[in-house]
This record gives C-alpha cells, sequence and structure tokens, in this order.
C-alpha cells in the first residue's frame, strides 16, 4: 500500500504508484471519444417542433424551435469516463493497494470526479491540483512534472 496519483483528463487518464523509492504506472485509460466535439458525432440537425402560435410583437406567428438535449454529447461521454475510472478506483481501494490518492485532473473533469468518488476515497485524498497536465510530455517529464507539482519526494523512476 501506499500513494497513487490519479493524472487524468477527458481523454486520457493514468494511475501511478509511489512506493519507497519508485514511481510506476499501474493503470493506462486512453478514451478518444473525449477528443471528440459534439458535431463530429451528431451529424444531424435536431428535430424542429412548433409551440401553441402566438403574436409576435411584429403581428406575425412565432412558436417553433428545436429539441435540444438536457446533457450534449461531450458532457455524457466525459461522465462515461469519469465513472469508469472511479470504478477502477473502488476495486483497487477494496482491495488495499493503495491508502492515500491525489488527482491531478482540470476543473470541469476533476468536478466529475469528485460527484463520483464514494466517501472512503474522498478519506483518502491528500491532495488535488486543477491542472491539465501538458500532453507532449515524456513519460519521464511527466514523472518529474509530477514530483515538482505536487511536492513528493525525489524517488527514482522506473519511466525514463
Amino acid at each position: 500500500m501506499g500513494l497513487w496519483i490519479l493524472v487524468a483528463n477527458s481523454s486520457k487518464a493514468e494511475i501511478y504508484s509511489l512506493n519507497g523509492k519508485n514511481i510506476e504506472r499501474v493503470h493506462l485509460f486512453d478514451f478518444p471519444e473525449g477528443r471528440q466535439r459534439s458535431g463530429e458525432v451528431l451529424t444531424d440537425k435536431p428535430g424542429r417542433a412548433f409551440d401553441r402560435p402566438t403574436q409576435g410583437r411584429s403581428g406575425q406567428m412565432v412558436g417553433r424551435h428545436a429539441y435540444s438535449s438536457e446533457t450534449d454529447f461531450h458532457t455524457h461521454e466525459i461522465q462515461l469516463f469519469a465513472h469508469r475510472i472511479v470504478d477502477v478506483l473502488k476495486k483497487e481501494k477494496d482491495l488495499n493497494h493503495f491508502d492515500s490518492l491525489d488527482i491531478v485532473a482540470p476543473p470541469q473533469f476533476l468536478g466529475e470526479l469528485r460527484k463520483l468518488l464514494p466517501d472512503s476515497i474522498k478519506k483518502s485524498i491528500k491532495k488535488e491540483l486543477n491542472k491539465d497536465i501538458p500532453s507532449n510530455l515524456s513519460d519521464y517529464e511527466r514523472v518529474e512534472w509530477l514530483k515538482k507539482s505536487l511536492e513528493l519526494p525525489k524517488p527514482a523512476s522506473s519511466l525514463r
């Protein structure tokens, strides 16, 4: 058992383990759907409907509008991805694979995770950092960024 670090955004997540002198990645999630925009998937325009006709200021009849969804596609996909990550964390916590957790995620995704995390995991959170780690970093640079940003001890990294 030890410290785990969840680094996530809407399209990728990694879980690292800090045990003694090593930081190693224990889970990697790739979610390409999180990189898509609603318009890339939903190509049809929403349906149209008529309200009860009323007369506008100019004397014309008004009342036609487009249907809309309560939640857009992108938000729904982000929520599904957050559920997937939280399910893995729950299983790993039940197996006592970690006792404390740091989370690094952009504000919107961090909020989605917070909504879903059970109290048992919320109690184990030591640090939260609402940032998105640059995607162009190598594995080694990513670990170094985490050590500096989370003020972790200076263990040897197994990712080079």
